[in-house]
């Protein structure tokens, strides 16, 4: 098991073809790379408590806001999305795929995750998201031995840093 995520992350970004794989969790923070299609996008979310950074590493991306702010990033850019943020990422190409990688604070995936397509990463959503009722139901109709569940992240409590810079004393 590695201790931590050491390697070319340009090259493993530029190399993905699947639209979510989670290459490192930690106790506090996520790395994953991504990949949309021309035409597609994220989905709009909101992470009520996760900080989210994304880097655009080939290709151009749409990150629309609240549905009211819209923002035309390019390869190289950087993007912070604030926790309780309504965000959107859209691939705008008509041909280029899109490119990126993001790093989640705290993590929002279950260590592991691939979803080759947006589809399976809906799929996966919609699942996360039913009443335990309907998921009891679907686990028994599986003939197979159920997956070990990944354990529950906890979040850390956040401290607020102030905004000024400290005071400098006088020698």
């Amino acid at each position: 098991m590695m201790t931590g995520y050491i390697g070319s992350l340009e090259k493993r970004t530029l190399k993905n073809k699947k639209f979510r794989q989670v290459l490192f969790t930690g106790k506090y923070a996520q790395l994953v790379v991504m990949s949309l299609l021309p035409g597609e996008e994220i989905g709009s979310e909101v992470h009520p408590n996760v900080d989210q950074f994304f880097r655009i590493e080939e290709g151009k991306a749409r990150f629309v806001f609240n549905e009211s702010e819209e923002y035309l990033v390019r390869a190289g850019d950087a993007v912070v999305v604030p926790a309780g943020t309504q965000h959107n990422i859209i691939n705008p190409a008509k041909k280029k795929t899109l490119k990126l990688y993001t790093l989640y604070s705290p993590p929002n995936h279950a260590d592991g995750t691939v979803h080759k397509t947006k589809a399976d990463a809906d799929a996966a959503e919609e699942k996360e998201h039913q009443p335990e009722s309907v998921q009891a139901i679907t686990k028994s109709k599986k003939t197979s031995r159920p997956k070990k569940q990944p354990e529950a992240i906890v979040e850390p409590e956040i401290s607020q840093v102030p905004d000024q810079e400290p005071e400098q004393s006088e020698l």
